[in-house]
């Protein structure tokens, strides 16, 4: 099944703002006749955030939110920045599965949440343990994107055939002369 994609820019986010911010914004995208497409998140500037969201109502939605993202990419600031988007939209607990592509940043950043390095305390209360069980089942599945992964694949399967990039090159400068 195709996915339905919005894609919100900084310039459209100020006129859409107010209605974002309405209890469901399943119902804003249903409500919604125009399309706000307007470039590939491939070409967004760096500073930009892209959160991915998606969700299954009806039709699968992928909502792509572009905000400033003035800090560093790393993968606290990624993962305190999905935090704070499904906050906003209330959707903490309710996301099943988050796709990234295989950037460290992003892999270190959806690896499993809620572990701290510190040392436990022995003074622990018995009556305060949690059964893990129950908190695994609430984690956030994370995947690689197949299409990057496939990528990958088939980029270093050309570095070694020396003579496939000959053809390849030759067939790029074809194309490129007549588009």
């Amino acid at each position: 099944r195709k996915h339905r994609q919005l894609y919100l820019e900084s310039t459209h986010v100020p006129a859409c703002i107010g209605e974002l911010e309405q209890p469901s914004v399943f119902s804003f995208m249903n409500k919604t006749d125009k399309k706000y497409s307007t470039t590939d998140p491939r070409q967004l500037k760096a500073t930009d955030a892209l959160i991915s969201l998606l969700a299954d109502d009806m039709l699968p939605l992928s909502l792509v939110m572009s905000a400033s993202f003035r800090k560093f990419q790393t993968a606290d600031n990624i993962s305190n920045a999905y935090d704070e988007v499904t906050a906003s939209y209330d959707l903490t607990g309710k996301v099943s599965n988050v796709i990234t592509d295989n950037a460290s940043n992003l892999l270190k950043a959806f690896r499993l949440p809620g572990f701290s390095t510190e040392p436990d305390s022995d003074d622990e209360d018995e009556s305060k343990a949690v059964d893990l069980n129950d908190d695994l089942q609430l984690l956030t599945e994370h995947d690689s994107c197949f299409a990057h992964s496939l990528q990958l694949i088939v980029k270093d399967g050309f570095k070694d055939t020396a003579s496939l990039n000959k053809v390849l090159s030759k067939a790029a400068n074809i194309v490129s002369h007549v588009s």
